[in-house]
């Protein structure tokens, strides 16, 4: 609204989310919906302002001739858009009725096609996976620091098991967290890194 407008000409906001990840693991709904309401006595502050989040991984898009509905197949589309725009796999006839679904697989087509744009997606999808694997090893770092604290808090040098620990995966360093605070000595923690 503008200044000195009245509220009661304010426009309702609808915010729609699009996810490629589980937001609320909690339930299994695929949309959900939200609305700002008092939590004590149930009544809503405004019924102007929705927020919507739609979390694709909880779409099954395996069968695209049992899509029932516009907003499933717009699902489908946005979920398996890159089987249609660079695989071999022919847009469904139950998609290509559904209007605008073929314009934006096409729309899709040209902008792989287009040499700049297909470099921007691989570099963001380098950048994706970079970020995924920079996390992991973040992650393993921190197990490995974290048990390499405990050794040394229980038994003072680890340089003997250091090299053997620091080739480990991830997971395995972690498994051994509970060894390495109930092990009676190092070397019987050292026994159990060979296994």
């Amino acid at each position: 609204i503008g200044r000195g407008e009245d509220y009661a000409s304010m426009a309702k906001s609808i915010c729609i989310s699009i996810l490629d990840f589980v937001l609320f693991k909690e339930i299994d709904q695929l949309h959900t919906t939200f609305h700002l309401k008092e939590t004590q006595k149930d009544f809503a502050l405004t019924d102007l302002i929705e927020l919507h989040y739609i979390e694709l991984p909880k779409f099954s898009a395996d069968m695209p001739h049992r899509l029932r509905n516009p907003f499933e197949k717009w699902l489908h589309t946005l979920k398996c858009s890159n089987l249609y725009a660079i695989g071999d796999e022919p847009l469904p006839d139950n998609l290509k009725e559904e209007e605008g679904i073929s314009m934006a697989i096409d729309a899709l087509r040209d902008a792989y096609a287009d040499e700049e744009v297909r470099e921007l997606i691989r570099i963001r999808e380098k950048a994706r996976r970079d970020y995924i694997s920079g996390m992991k090893d973040a992650a393993d770092q921190g197990r490995l620091e974290s048990l390499v604290v405990v050794l040394k808090a229980r038994f003072g040098d680890v340089t003997s098991v250091l090299a053997l620990l620091e080739k480990l995966p991830g997971e395995r360093v972690e498994a051994l967290l509970p060894l390495a605070a109930t092990a009676a000595t190092l070397e019987e923690f050292a026994v159990h890194l060979a296994s």
